[in-house]
């Protein structure tokens, strides 16, 4: 697990768990493949900063992109060809079976 990563790893217990079962959750969502599409796309990016607790250049640095493809994949505005999608996909997935790991 990375510097960055242990920072965002909540340290109580109870949020600890919380985080890890949206964490889970997450992951038993994407994999049903729900970056098919430019709204499932959307949803994904949305809900890993959120679980993670990163921001748009953290995204940015972790995916490989600019922070402003990062805003635009949030909004909606612009999605990226299923090739991009398919690997953000397994990006993220990286980074959140890390956090699911016991501390």
């Amino acid at each position: 697990m990375t510097k960055r990563m242990l920072a965002l790893v909540a340290t109580d217990p109870q949020e600890r768990r919380r985080q890890q079962v949206r964490a889970a959750q997450f992951i038993q969502d994407f994999e049903r493949d729900l970056t098919e599409d430019m709204e499932g796309f959307q949803s994904m990016i949305n809900e890993f900063l959120d679980i993670m607790a990163y921001s748009d250049d953290d995204a940015a640095r972790i995916l490989g992109t600019s922070r402003p493809t990062i805003t635009r994949w949030k909004t909606g505005a612009y999605s990226p060809v299923p090739l991009v999608r398919n690997g953000c996909r397994d990006r993220i997935t990286e980074q959140i079976i890390e956090i699911t790991r016991p501390a």
